[in-house]
């Protein structure tokens, strides 16, 4: 197949006129840490584009690519390893009030290319990949992939959509937070305070754009049914938070060096940029660890359900009696259960209730506040504030709510929509029965005789 494509690239490479077709790269490093590629055709006309781009995914069918919209994309950064291209072109562009670092690249004569790396498939003796779709009735995953790059060009385009949703909201808050913070700064008259404050405060929402942006991505795994294996955890450390801690910290940077230029005192933020960096490298570190565990964890659950899968009836433990004194259990009548299946608890199903109102940040924690639901008990022991809003306020407990809140949302997004509608039932029912006062028994007095 690989002589057979080659050949074809070859006829339309000597086809075109001149260098004929040619594909431009480019990348966009935008401020909010989300990093874009894209490949635009230029040249050879419209019809030897969609020649050279059926070609292509073709080509990268039999790499093993799945995602059939982009997997022409999938063959041309292939080509551009192969050719070991580099970035001749860079600049900034602004659009909707994000600013993105801008790198691009071109690849003449891309059919000729093409080809040439058909040769080189042929001489390293790659097999062909035959990649059969998913049907709707399997649990199997699409495919297994063996680097982090290609499980991220299949998840990329879906957790960018997802990504731009978020960036408002994110925005809006971080801005709120920055007039509170220059509101105290102005109480306060002091001149140490602005800058500490200011790296702890964008520590933390980076960390609350960190669990968002995973959250998604392990959304989209699942859309795609994407193996959770140490390349899937991969591909979301390297190819989406990297760059989002790398992007936040050149921001801010950026953001306190204009300060200093501002307030006449260039340089006076040099200590609080070396925090900022070494907290970074902290927050970046520690969810490297967070997604090593759950690595660890999805491996050990797939062998132990394989082990059990593979373990034979006979070597399942019995009681040490006779063969002859086994009680002889009656089976069971078809369609009856005797299981008692335990209620939901009220926390499981108050917030399920409130996840499915779809509110955020302090509007969440305001709404399992009026529901009248308290932060947990051995949290209050710890000196939690009892009220969800107060906790939210405190920088120390607002990531337990963000873990509990994402602990349940994935139960949330694991039942169906009518066992969903049923919990929330139960929450509605049970609120309104406790609403209602109490009756009061009254005995009438006895008559003495």
């Amino acid at each position: 197949m690989w002589k057979e494509l080659e050949h074809r690239f070859r006829e339309l490479q000597a086809e075109m006129t001149a260098d004929g077709l040619m594909a431009w790269y480019a990348r966009f490093c935008w401020d909010d840490g989300l990093t874009e590629e894209q490949w635009v055709y230029r040249g050879g006309g419209d019809r030897n584009q969609k020649r050279f781009e059926s070609l292509a995914t073709a080509g990268a069918r039999k790499l093993g690519f799945t995602d059939n919209a982009n997997a022409d994309n999938g063959w041309l950064a292939r080509v551009r390893e192969y050719l070991g291209a580099k970035i001749t072109v860079t600049g900034t562009q602004i659009v909707d009030g994000r600013t993105a670092t801008t790198e691009g690249e071109s690849i003449e004569r891309i059919a000729g290319a093409s080809a040439d790396y058909c040769l080189q498939l042929i001489a390293r003796g790659t097999p062909e990949a035959t990649v059969g779709l998913q049907s709707q009735a399997s649990d199997t995953p699409i495919a297994v992939f063996a680097r982090s790059a290609d499980a991220w060009k299949i998840m990329q385009h879906d957790v960018t959509l997802r990504h731009s949703r978020m960036v408002g909201g994110w925005n809006e808050q971080l801005q709120k937070d920055k007039l509170e913070l220059d509101f105290e700064d102005e109480k306060r008259k002091n001149a140490g305070y602005y800058l500490p404050t200011r790296v702890a405060l964008e520590i933390r929402h980076t960390d609350e754009r960190a669990q968002r942006l995973y959250e998604a991505c392990c959304e989209v795994g699942e859309i795609h049914a994407i193996k959770r294996n140490r390349v899937f955890f991969r591909a979301i450390f390297e190819h989406c938070l990297t760059p989002l801690f790398a992007g936040r910290c050149a921001s801010v940077t950026g953001e306190l060096q204009l300060r200093d230029t501002r307030i006449g005192r260039p340089g006076q933020c040099a200590p609080a940029l070396g925090s900022l960096r070494q907290q970074m490298d902290h927050l970046r570190a520690d969810w490297n660890t967070k997604l090593e565990i759950q690595t660890c964890n999805d491996e050990t659950r797939e062998r132990v359900m394989l082990a059990r899968k593979a373990q034979p009836v006979s070597a399942l433990p019995r009681l040490d009696l006779p063969s002859s004194h086994q009680p002889e259990v009656p089976p069971k009548p078809e369609g009856i259960s005797h299981k008692r299946i335990p209620p939901p608890s009220r926390r499981l199903r108050t917030i399920f209730g409130v996840l499915q109102s779809k509110v955020t940040g302090l509007k969440y924690c305001v709404a399992l506040d009026n529901r009248g639901l308290t932060t947990p008990e051995d949290w209050q022991l710890d000196g939690c504030p009892k009220a969800y809003k107060d906790a939210y306020q405190d920088p120390k407990w607002r990531q337990r709510l963000h873990n509990e809140k994402s602990k349940y949302a994935t139960k949330f997004r694991a039942v169906s929509e009518v066992e969903r509608d049923q919990i929330i039932e139960a929450s509605v029912r049970t609120g309104s029965t406790s609403q209602r006062p109490a009756k009061v028994r009254t005995e009438s007095p006895r008559k003495s005789r």
